[in-house]
């Protein structure tokens, strides 16, 4: 089975043969204030979906088209750059590669990232009763992850080595997330990286599973987990749609914020995700950012190259579109 990493990198090196910093494959710009959005139906994402329930984007004379994409970074970078989509929430990890080879991406907004206090939406769980608490336990064994070489196993990888593991020594295996809890079951691994939602209803069941650790919040603390990100060549021919989207963005997380453990926010999560109200009610909702910070770009870089993710360092700060305030 290919990686979603080898599959972002064979279409991203395509693109970089037949498409300039500043032009798509076929020519098309948005000029009818309208934004089409390509997203993962998670959490992270609520404040755009804030952002249009609550009229922000039309307060900014915007449209936006939002459309769920099944596969992530892998497929939604290289339809963004063939003009597919204006904008597109992706993982750091296939931003940091697309930019690194070349892919003029604009980062125009990021999620929070975990915090490093467990817990959070993301945990290492095991089957109830076994013994295993360490990266050095899981020598031997076998992981889920939901892709090989994506942000789940260089996260993992980071944390077996963080305590007292050798990475190379533990087996990662390609599971869909919403399959692993079976596989844990199966005794076909020993662990299993679950995010919410269903991590959430995994531990509901304590007689079958536990948490093993929190990785994430060991070792991604405060790196961004997803990234909104045009093609520069939108802020350079259609700048004010660019800032409009920021700028509605930027009260979506104003109203996220207001609004957690609120049934206001569950209502608006469970309608564009297709989640149980009552699940989402039990999850562990994270802030949402209007910022981004990029005093951890550094640390998701080197566990990158860490991981042999990539070969050179990537300035990825120079990546951030910066828009001011109406105020500024």
């Amino acid at each position: 089975m290919q990686s979603r990493r080898g599959a972002l990198t064979t279409l991203v090196g395509a693109v970089a043969l037949t498409a300039t910093p500043f032009g798509p494959l076929r020519a098309q710009t948005t000029t009818n204030g309208t934004l089409r959005a390509a997203f993962l139906p998670d959490f992270a994402v609520a404040p755009v979906f804030a952002a249009q329930a609550q009229g922000y984007f039309a307060d900014e004379h915007l449209t936006l088209a939002p459309v769920a994409i099944e596969g992530g970074g892998a497929a939604m970078i290289p339809a963004l750059v063939g003009g597919d989509f204006d904008v597109a929430y992706a993982n750091p990890t296939s931003v940091t590669l697309a930019v690194s080879r070349g892919i003029d991406l604009r980062i125009l907004a990021a999620s929070a990232g975990v915090t490093n206090q467990p817990p959070s939406t993301a945990a290492l769980v095991k089957r109830a009763g076994t013994p295993y608490s360490t990266g050095k336990d899981l020598e031997g064994h076998q992981i889920a992850v939901n892709a090989i070489s994506g942000v789940q196993w260089m996260v993992a990888r980071s944390w077996a080595k963080a305590t007292g593991g050798d990475p190379d020594k533990v087996t990662f295996l390609e599971i869909p997330i919403p399959a692993m809890t079976a596989a844990l079951d199966a005794n076909r691994v020993a662990g299993a990286l679950l995010i919410d939602p269903f991590l959430t209803v995994a531990l509901q069941q304590a007689q079958k599973y536990a948490v093993l650790a929190w990785p994430f919040n060991v070792v991604y603390a405060y790196i961004p987990t997803g990234f909104w990100v045009c093609m520069n060549r939108l802020v350079e021919t259609n700048a004010p749609l660019a800032q409009a989207f920021v700028r509605a963005f930027r009260r979506g997380v104003v109203w996220v914020n207001e609004n957690r453990g609120k049934d206001a926010l569950i209502q608006l999560m469970a309608s564009y995700a297709h989640l149980d109200p009552e699940v989402l009610r039990k999850m562990n909702i994270p802030p949402a950012s209007a910022t981004v910070n990029t005093s951890r770009f550094g640390a998701l870089i080197n566990m990158m190259l860490e991981n042999k993710l990539l070969t050179k360092n990537v300035d990825l700060a120079a990546q951030v579109y910066t828009v001011p305030d109406r105020s500024s």
